[in-house]
């Protein structure tokens, strides 16, 4: 027969717990990543970790999103017109049907991303990481 002897826990940090800051929430990390819908227009993402955030159906035209860390996003039937995405970190990340018209995606890392359906009009992919990208059924080329 096992028996357990449950001891109290004490915290290692010396401090009460009353002058350590309060943590998030749940709701308040979920409600920081998902942006559906949203009217995001020309807003600068530059240089942020947005991985894993999800954009889907959101307007995001002649957003900035130079240098940021867009890695697992979902950005699915989102409105992305002329947005910047220079230097921009896609790995896995999901565009499939949104409209990338004028976008520019110089120099970034679009590993295994899916672009299926998306919209590719005059969309600059000068220099950009393309391996095993999923581009069915684009249009615009």
């Amino acid at each position: 027969m096992l028996s357990f002897r449950l001891h109290s826990a004490r915290s290692n940090s010396g401090k009460p717990k009353s002058d350590q800051p309060p943590s998030q929430t749940w709701q308040e990390r979920y409600d920081a990543t998902v942006h559906i819908g949203e009217n995001l227009k020309g807003r600068d993402f530059s240089g942020q970790d947005l991985s894993g955030h999800n954009f889907n159906r959101a307007n995001l035209n002649g957003a900035n999103f130079t240098c940021a860390n867009l890695s697992t996003a979902k950005m699915r039937s989102a409105s992305l017109t002329n947005a910047n995405f220079a230097g921009a970190n896609l790995q896995q990340a999901d565009l499939s049907s949104s409209d990338l018209t004028g976008s520019n995606f110089n120099g970034a890392n679009l590993q295994f991303a899916h672009l299926e359906r998306a919209i590719l009009k005059n969309t600059n992919f000068r220099d950009a990481e393309l391996t095993n990208t999923y581009v069915f059924g684009v249009t615009g080329i």
